[in-house]
């Protein structure tokens, strides 16, 4: 009897033993089930933020003053217009290389951008002065027409259209594209110094190799704050008198890696050279030479010759457009275009640009030579 108590309380146990370990195997799977479905959300959430930021990524965006267009005349209204884009570029008419871009005025209901582009305008300021100025203009659902002026324009509250010269760049407008002077530098032509953006193709400027010298081709595109954050593409400003009174007379304006030329004796000593390029980056010294991280959009132009040409620039000595291969990618299509029909030999053969007007230093050879001397920077007069 006592044998078969026994035999039943070691089966007992047994099968006690039995259902909790298949408890246990219950709760494990449970617990391995919740924590595969909390992962499997968790997953499923960082696949639609990142699908969120991916989208993101392409976003463009854009933040102005402009003005609506009403026609020849006052405009006394300035508005806040914020574009927003699935590529960093607006489109002409019929193009779009992506979805329409949106625009709100006003922080009125965003409307479909149709096309847009750089148009020229003439007009009068509100102190008396005739101005001609590109300006990026575009057509938009619920708003009609609609102009963005340039960061640094003379196209302020209160000025007068007065004549319509037409549209100057019908292949869309890269929010971002580099190209080189702010609309507002001066540049030494044979009628003295003249804001960039007055200058046309056929105008005679003042080389320091060469005297007087035809523009052959002027290029003009906007540079966005959205596009300077997202490529570095931040540009440089040289305020007024850094370099000696009147060196520069205003604050100058330039894409990071437009080239200055340099002159002295730790030159001639470190690399042999009586003179050479370098690009205005390695100028910055975050005081004299500044390098802005954010503001309003700017409007930059180019610059090109029949050869590369050291010329004025508010009594800088600095380089002219030199259509190489970097250059040439940094230009719209348009651009290219227009380039190429005016020097054929691009089309054909990329390298065929002639010499660089002076050689030219790297970013740390500039550094390097800006740290044992002040920089000689070219002021003088050319020839």
């Amino acid at each position: 009897m006592s044998h078969e108590k026994k035999h039943t309380a070691e089966a007992k146990a047994e099968a006690e033993a039995k259902a909790k370990a298949k408890a246990e195997d219950k709760a494990d799977a449970e617990e391995k089930t919740d924590a595969e479905t909390k992962a499997d959300t968790e997953d499923k959430a960082d696949a639609k933020e990142q699908a969120a930021e991916d989208s993101n990524a392409g976003a463009h965006g854009l933040s102005a003053k402009g003005f609506v267009w009403h026609g020849t005349g006052t405009y006394d209204k300035l508005s806040e217009v914020t574009i927003s884009d699935d590529d960093d570029k607006m489109d002409w008419f019929g193009h779009e290389t992506g979805a329409r871009a949106t625009v709100s005025v006003d922080q009125s209901q965003p409307g479909q951008i149709y096309g847009g582009g750089t148009y020229r305008f003439e007009f009068e300021t509100p102190e008396g002065e005739t101005v001609n100025e590109d300006m990026l203009t575009f057509y938009a659902q619920g708003t009609g027409w609609v102009i963005v002026p340039e960061a640094d324009s003379k196209f302020t509250e209160g000025a007068r259209v007065t004549r319509l010269h037409g549209w100057q760049d019908t292949g869309g407008v890269d929010y971002g594209d580099i190209v080189c002077f702010a609309a507002s530098s001066l540049i030494l032509t044979g009628d003295g110094y003249r804001p960039v953006r007055e200058l046309r193709a056929g105008d005679m400027v003042q080389t320091a190799d060469n005297g007087l010298c035809p523009i052959r081709w002027i290029g003009s595109s906007l540079v966005t704050p959205a596009r300077r954050l997202r490529e570095d593409l931040h540009p440089v400003k040289i305020r007024a008198n850094a370099f000696g009174p009147g060196l520069p007379a205003h604050d100058l304006w330039v894409s990071p890696q437009h080239r200055f030329c340099l002159g002295g004796a730790r030159l001639q000593t470190d690399f042999a050279l009586d003179q050479a390029l370098v690009p205005a980056l390695s100028l910055v010294d975050g005081h004299a030479v500044q390098r802005p991280r954010a503001g309003a959009p700017l409007a930059y132009y180019h610059l090109l010759f029949d050869r590369h040409e050291l010329v004025l620039a508010d009594g800088l000595v600095c380089e002219s457009l030199y259509p190489g291969r970097q250059a040439m990618r940094s230009v719209s299509c348009g651009a290219r275009r227009e380039i190429e029909r005016l020097f054929p030999a691009l089309a054909v053969t990329p390298d065929a640009v002639g010499p660089l007007v002076r050689p030219c230093l790297s970013r740390s050879e500039a550094a390097r030579l800006s740290a044992t001397a002040p920089v000689g920077l070219m002021t003088a007069a050319p020839a």
